[in-house]
């Protein structure tokens, strides 16, 4: 299976997926922290005051509700939010404004290498041995977006890529709402991810990062960096003003 099906089943599949399990994730006693978890009421006004800055400098006064999207249960930030879980459906209407906090970096991702002018897709097969590896050539469709990016990569570059993450913020960013979008990820620049020559596919289980995706799956959270570009000519064709990326800090 392409390692993208196993990234999904390890972190939604009904009732043993990570995400779909009844567990502490985010926390001292979890697997990680976050921003709005280790400041909650610093962040939240922090995110406040953004928020309705760039709504009186694009919207002037008028009213906005919060809507917070994949928040773990009981950590919405913003009182009286509207609230979207994982796997609730996502509907957007009226004046919002919209944010979520590793909503990205938490979908299924596939993985490609660079080789000698050639993109390959990264397959994995499961049996007693353990997990093995293969590769096969990417779709063409996938390879000319990659190839757009990366057009002289090679080498055995490796790229954590997720066209699911794409659809997923086409489609908030294409619905029937109008006002503010902040997303808070592991985003990195297309520069950045030059720089990560083995890729940018990590687990954290019990604070402790590792390279190694495969033990502990469903136990663990499965993350990657997703790069910053995609994401911004979204939101440049949806018509979105202001679009860019920044340091949280």
């Amino acid at each position: 299976i392409p390692l993208s099906r196993f990234v999904r089943e390890a972190l939604y599949a009904p009732g043993f997926g990570y995400y779909m399990r009844e567990k502490k994730r985010v926390g001292k006693s979890g697997d990680f922290y976050t921003s709005s978890t280790l400041s909650p009421e610093v962040f939240s006004a922090l995110l406040q005051e953004a928020f309705g800055t760039l709504a009186k400098k694009y919207f002037g006064e008028e009213k906005f509700e919060f809507c917070e999207i994949g928040a773990e249960p009981g950590l919405n930030l913003f009182e009286n939010s509207r609230v979207i879980r994982a796997g609730e459906p996502l509907e957007l209407r009226g004046n919002l404004f919209v944010f979520s906090n590793e909503l990205m970096d938490a979908q299924p991702f596939d993985r490609f290498v660079f080789e000698k002018g050639e993109i390959f897709k990264t397959f994995c097969s499961f049996g007693r041995g353990g997990v093995k590896l293969s590769y096969e050539k990417a779709p063409e469709a996938e390879a000319e977006i990659l190839k757009k990016y990366f057009p002289e990569a090679s080498g055995g570059f490796v790229l954590d890529f997720s066209f699911d993450a794409l659809d997923l913020f086409e489609k908030i960013c294409s619905q029937s709402w109008r006002g503010v979008l902040v997303f808070a990820d592991y985003f990195r620049t297309k520069g950045e991810m030059l720089s990560f020559e083995k890729g940018t596919a990590r687990s954290y289980f019990k604070h402790r990062a590792s390279s190694d995706i495969f033990s502990n799956a469903t136990f663990c959270d499965i993350t990657f960096s997703p790069m910053a570009e995609p994401f911004l000519g979204i939101l440049k064709k949806r018509n979105f003003r202001g679009a860019g990326c920044a340091s949280q800090g």
